[in-house]
């Protein structure tokens, strides 16, 4: 962790800064891809999308106090389990 990207930030807002472009450009190539005919799927990017969405809720909820005691593996876990559904 030492050499992460993320090492010297002290900010959560930071990473949330930089999350959100990540599920922006993250549709758009996945559209992208699948648009132009190529072979990539639906699943693991909604997966990874949803994921990615529930850890940034977990973050907003964290900054004003709701939900303080959750776990973030329990919002990622409800972010991709939402984002699978209507697939």
């Amino acid at each position: 962790m030492n050499e992460s990207f993320f090492h010297n930030i002290a900010s959560r807002w930071a990473i949330v800064g930089f999350l959100v472009p990540v599920i922006i450009f993250k549709v758009f190539a996945t559209s992208a891809t699948n648009g132009g005919g190529g072979t990539g799927g639906v699943f693991a990017p909604t997966l990874f999308l949803g994921c990615i969405a529930g850890f940034v809720f977990f973050i907003y909820t964290q900054s004003v106090r709701i939900y303080y005691l959750s776990a973030a593996g329990e919002f990622r876990t409800y972010g991709y389990g939402g984002s699978e559904w209507p697939v």
